[in-house]
């Protein structure tokens, strides 16, 4: 049982695709505060929301977050008064975000000087030893390792990288984060149609933007019936607009609505040196709402989407463009995948249940 106030503490980064998964604890009578930055992602949730002040809060301007994380020794992501308003909401229990976050170190300090009764730290880094470039980050990873209690990885490959770090591995929990499956569900209409694809994702060379447009084409080259919804921001946009394709941005609450429209969800990361896939939500969006993912092998991919068949490797364009075809070929293969992946979400990926997991993990006993 837990006694204590808890704090959910995300800063700038808050937002509802992951705060749905500690909404329910509000329901199971918990008590909730959320802590971001004055202008985080999204605002409203089950549980009050702290805003304190953070450089990442600062307009955006050329080269911006390397210069902050140097400025600021080693990471941006401070908040101001963090410390003080936890102890003036008696809060003993906290969740931190990844190990290299500079509010993560804030809680590992009050953790270390007894302020906390328990830090839980929530992490879906893949690579071992990322974000040590600036000096100072690692030896904020390094403090943040020996002062957190338990972490919670989001895939076992993450859990993995803690491991090589130096993480006991009895401290890791790993419990993939989930959806409101009474929000993301399936339409089964079985009425006939466009095949409908669909990306969601920011507009950057890593999400393979690029490799959308070839599959764009060659489908087109290959004469299919289709129909292609981009969703998401970024500096490529210009680009695929000048392919052909526009690209929307919706508020997440209407998301839901557009997973149901579709039949297929690309996902194109491609590895760099510093990233990789780390879970990928709209996975577990697609797979809730009854889409099939088609995706590269890559970073947790795999581990996510739980069915080879679906997935190709990195930067095998082609590969996708020939399962595309194959589905509109074979329609009732199509239907079977659909239902599969959205009995693997039911099992898996239901926020309400993962809640219960989270919801051990800050316990005091």
């Amino acid at each position: 049982m837990l006694d204590n106030h808890l704090a959910i503490v995300r800063g700038r980064y808050i937002n509802r695709y992951e705060m749905q998964n500690y909404e329910p604890l509000v329901d199971y009578g918990l008590k909730v505060w959320g802590v971001g930055s004055l202008r985080p992602i999204h605002q409203n949730y089950k549980f009050p929301l702290i805003k304190l002040p953070s450089p990442v809060d600062l307009p955006d301007f050329p080269y911006k977050m390397p210069l902050l994380n140097r400025l600021f020794l080693g990471d941006a992501m401070w908040l101001f008064g963090l410390e003080r308003t936890l102890r003036q909401r008696k809060i003993t229990v906290a969740s931190g975000r990844e190990t290299y976050f500079y509010f993560t170190y804030q809680l590992a300090k009050m953790r270390a000087k007894g302020d906390l009764k328990k830090l839980v730290v929530t992490c879906s880094e893949t690579k071992p030893f990322n974000h040590e470039g600036i000096w100072r980050r690692k030896q904020i990873k390094q403090f943040i390792r020996q002062n957190t209690d338990v972490f919670h990885t989001l895939t076992v490959k993450a859990k993995n990288a803690l491991v090589k770090e130096g993480v006991e591995p009895r401290k890791i929990k790993v419990i993939p984060y989930g959806v409101n499956q009474k929000t993301f569900y399936p339409s089964w209409s079985k009425s006939r149609r466009k095949l409908r694809i669909l990306f969601v994702g920011r507009l950057v060379e890593e999400k393979g933007v690029r490799d959308l447009v070839s599959i764009y084409n060659l489908l087109h080259r290959r004469g299919v019936d289709f129909e292609l919804k981009v969703v998401g921001r970024g500096p490529l946009k210009k680009y695929l607009e000048n392919n052909g394709i526009p690209s929307f941005s919706y508020p997440y609450r209407e998301m839901p609505a557009i997973y149901r429209q579709a039949d297929i969800l690309l996902s194109l990361s491609h590895t760099t040196k510093y990233w990789e896939e780390l879970f990928g939500m709209n996975l577990v969006e697609a797979m809730s709402s009854g889409v099939v993912p088609l995706a590269y092998r890559s970073g947790a991919i795999e581990e996510v989407v739980g069915n080879d068949q679906l997935l190709v490797k990195e930067g095998d364009y082609s590969g996708i463009v020939e399962k595309v075809i194959n589905f509109i070929a074979h329609p009732q293969t199509l239907l079977n995948y659909k239902q599969k992946v959205y009995s693997l979400a039911r099992e898996r990926y239901d926020s309400r249940k993962q809640a219960r997991k989270l919801e051990q993990l800050f316990s005091i006993r």
